[in-house]
């Protein structure tokens, strides 16, 4: 569970509506809340102290922390001596929320230099005076939490309005603040954020509690990105309806700023406009198609993720920091990841169908227990200290497919071992280089063996009463562009989903061998991937390894846990005994 107990929140704008709401969860999870509202009407005139009493009165009411601050905050002198007089009182400022604002009409022609400067003072200049005056005390403590608030309105052509020009510019420039304190607090633990709600409230003329596209549905992203589970900064989220997603603006990777667009050439206007049609793509994004772009289920800086694999036993997605040499469970319904340390090398993990969880630890299998307690039961008569057990799978028998392969991936020193419930070890076969993802065909009469650094998929005949291989012939061949494939698993159609490492992508291949669709990935190296239960979401796991720090910028959701929906369900052969 998210907690904030300890945590001190400036919320502006709370005596009502988003902010109360936002203000009244970070209280019921123990942050003492300082709730800001002078009282302003809907068109940004007037002042009534009583709003931030009352609310503040609401969530002490309700056993929560909060301090009423109903001083105006429209001038860089009074966001500094509100920032001042939380720290005199409390001794640090965690969270910021600006909440505060308000929607008015002019029309280019009718608008009013006031009315202008209001709405911006409110919209830019108070976020940045109180992010300034907050700053310090955050970098010092190396945590902060920032959230401003843009809107659709602005930042779709799809959902302008007429007269909102200046409530527009305001909520565009809440996001230029975004990218560059994002920028600037990411080496002191400051993580900066924009939301962009969509609730009933008075400012919809909603006077009560809505029907309706409620604002405590949208409160629980804003508390995420303000909580120290958040390591995200830099995005908008768009929050409606109990919905969320994360926008910003990405170039294509293949841009070489500033110099080089990857785009059209031009060289006059008659160019640019028969070209046009290829300059401006006008094509909304597709976020509900057959295969959806990857996001991060749960961001983090796994040195090597590997192997993904769908506890049955727990509901929740087990997965390894092979070289961090952690087990996560991740959850997905909480999308909460816990860690347990580990003393080697993982190399893999597999689950028997009463839930025993194996773990290939060095040249070691060991039982892992609930409490993370390890039982080594087994060696692989080949090892030493120069190699380490990798990539495995059970088959329908309960039997452990696994490869060794050497620490210096030296050529042909690979074996493919059997592991039988009794404990005997055999090997299949040798002169692998590196193997990675293994799985059967649905109908059980084909395993497929990756060797990454060939790179090649091999196919065997398979027995599976004997547990026995034969006749291995190159299934799939890769060329320079694809990388090194990596893990693999099958799904209900024969087809193989093979992580592409080094290519950022998933390739589907047919069972004829043929290659299918390709699945673009926001980072360079996947490693593996498996399916949900349902088989509505294909899970990827990703690496840093060998990354240099300007592809790490380039790729801030390396080593995290990705997620792929899929619009139709694709059953999968897990090879569970």
């Amino acid at each position: 569970m998210i907690d904030f107990s300890g945590r001190i929140a400036l919320v502006t704008g709370a005596g009502r509506g988003l902010g109360l709401a936002y203000a009244a969860q970070l209280a019921a999870r123990g942050a003492t809340v300082v709730v800001q509202d002078t009282g302003t009407g809907c068109d940004g005139n007037g002042v009534d102290a009583t709003i931030a009493e009352a609310a503040a009165a609401r969530l002490v009411a309700s056993g929560g922390k909060a301090i009423a601050e109903p001083r105006p905050i429209a001038t860089r002198t009074e966001c500094h001596d509100l920032v001042a007089r939380i720290i005199k009182e409390h001794g640090h400022l965690d969270m910021l929320i600006h909440n505060a604002g308000w929607v008015g009409y002019q029309a280019i022609d009718d608008l009013d230099p006031d009315f202008h400067d209001r709405m911006v003072r409110l919209g830019i200049d108070t976020p940045l005076w109180l992010a300034q005056a907050a700053w310090p005390f955050m970098r010092e403590n190396r945590f902060g939490r920032i959230l401003l608030t843009t809107s659709d309105r602005a930042i779709y052509p799809a959902y302008a309005q007429g007269g909102l020009v200046s409530y527009a510019a305001a909520k565009m420039g809440a996001i230029g603040i975004v990218n560059i304190l994002s920028h600037e607090g990411q080496a002191h633990g400051i993580a900066v954020n924009a939301i962009s709600p969509v609730a009933k409230t008075r400012m919809w003329g909603v006077e009560g509690d809505p029907d309706e596209l409620l604002p405590d549905a949208v409160a629980p992203g804003a508390l995420y990105l303000v909580s120290p589970e958040c390591l995200a900064s830099g995005w908008i989220l768009r929050a409606a309806n109990g919905q969320f997603v994360a926008t910003r603006a990405q170039d294509a990777s293949s841009v070489s700023y500033p110099r080089d667009l990857a785009a059209i050439n031009a060289a006059t206007p008659e160019d640019v406009a028969a070209c046009w049609s290829r300059i401006a793509i006008d094509a909304p994004e597709q976020r509900r198609d057959p295969v959806s772009s990857a996001a991060a289920a749960f961001v983090g800086m796994a040195v090597l993720g590997e192997c993904p694999l769908w506890s049955e036993s727990t509901g929740n997605l087990l997965w390894v920091d092979t070289e961090g040499r952690t087990l996560n469970r991740f959850d997905p319904v909480t999308g909460r990841n816990a860690t347990t340390g580990m003393p080697d090398a993982v190399g893999m993990i597999a689950e028997h169908k009463d839930g025993t969880l194996l773990a290939a630890l060095g040249c070691d299998l060991a039982i892992v227990g609930d409490d993370g307690a390890l039982r080594r039961y087994a060696t692989a008569p080949h090892g030493g200290p120069d190699y380490r057990l990798n990539d495995g799978r059970l088959d329908d028998q309960g039997r452990l497919w696994i490869g060794l392969m050497s620490k210096d991936l030296q050529a042909g020193s690979g074996i493919l071992y059997r592991l039988d419930p009794d404990g005997t070890w055999h090997v299949m076969d040798d002169g692998f280089r590196l193997i990675n993802g293994l799985d059967w065909s649905p109908d059980r009469r084909t395993l497929y063996v990756t060797d990454s650094r060939i790179p090649v998929i091999h196919a065997y005949d398979y027995d599976p009463a004997a547990g026995s291989i034969g006749n291995r012939r190159p299934f799939a061949t890769f060329g320079p562009d694809d990388g090194f494939p990596d893990g693999l698993l099958v799904d209900d159609e024969g087809a193989i989903w093979s992580t592409l490492f080094d290519a950022g992508a998933i390739q589907r291949i047919e069972p004829n061998g043929a290659f299918g669709r390709r699945v673009q990935l926001p980072v360079s190296r996947p490693t593996s991937c498996c399916f949900s239960a349902d088989r509505k979401t294909l899970y990827i796991t990703t690496a840093r390894l060998g990354l240099a720090d300007k592809e790490l910028e380039r790729q801030p959701l390396a080593g995290s846990l990705l997620a792929v929906g899929l619009a139709e369900p694709t059953a999968a052969c897990q090879g569970l005994d």
